[in-house]
């Protein structure tokens, strides 16, 4: 009978036990803002670097075709604005109609 815990009779906590989980919360708490950015690193490090790592390889190797295609665009661009240029020359659209064998008018 002389064996009943603290909750059947309604008292409280012995006193060393409230203190052992106080000091674990606060040690806890004391080191929380060690343990968030290592358990960050820890999950870019497992999950995340090796998919940015490829992701990264991949856009190096798109940026090649990206880079040729633009400089190809870039010149037929230029290529089309000097035609673009040339037809509002009169003396230009006289030429290619005399190139053409169309009578003056």
């Amino acid at each position: 009978m002389g064996s009943r815990s603290a909750r059947e009779t309604g008292e409280n906590a012995p006193v060393g036990v409230r203190l052992g989980v106080r000091r674990a919360v606060g040690l806890f708490m004391y080191s929380l803002p060690v343990l968030v950015p290592l358990a960050l690193l820890a999950q870019v490090a497992i999950l995340g670097l090796k998919p940015a790592l490829t992701e990264h390889e991949r856009l190096l190797r798109e940026e090649v075709v990206v880079t040729e295609r633009h400089m190809a665009s870039e010149q037929e661009y230029r290529a089309k604005q000097a035609e673009a240029e040339a037809w509002h020359d009169p003396v230009y659209r006289e030429r290619l109609r005399r190139v053409r064998g169309e009578e003056a008018e």
